[in-house]
């Protein structure tokens, strides 16, 4: 399962240290109170230790361009691609709802498919480091 990330916002807490710091984090599970039942560290209905593996590559295979858009492009395994792509989709649900709800705001945002990607990534990652925050 070969995915590519090309996230277009920079962002200064969102570099490739502020992933790393965050990877190793869990918080309880922020889709749904019923996913929370098996698992103590679930997030966006999914096990925290089966969403590392695949964030992991990710950070391994990010590059920051000069211009400080970051980049990686890599190869996930059958086991590993499944749970973060599950996780990764649920987020970008909360931000497309969110997205929705704002239109007719002077807030709104009027992000591509690709900028909520990249968003519902660095969301997934905030939420993972939550839990030593709390």
């Amino acid at each position: 399962m070969t995915l590519s990330l090309d996230i277009r916002r920079r962002v200064v807490d969102h570099t490739r240290a502020h992933l790393a710091r965050h990877l190793w984090r869990v918080t309880p599970c922020r889709y749904g109170a019923g996913m929370n039942i098996k698992f103590k560290s679930t997030i966006y209905g999914e096990r925290s230790e089966d969403l590392l593996p695949g964030l992991l590559t990710i950070q391994n295979a990010m590059t920051t361009d000069a211009d400080g858009m970051c980049r990686a492009s890599f190869t996930l395994t059958p086991k590993d691609g499944p749970p973060l792509i599950r996780a990764l989709m649920r987020v970008e649900a909360e931000l497309l709802i969110e997205d929705a709800d704002s239109i007719g705001c002077p807030h709104a945002q009027d992000r591509t498919y690709e900028q909520r990607a990249a968003d519902a990534l660095i969301r997934l990652v905030q939420a993972i480091g939550e839990r030593d925050t709390d």
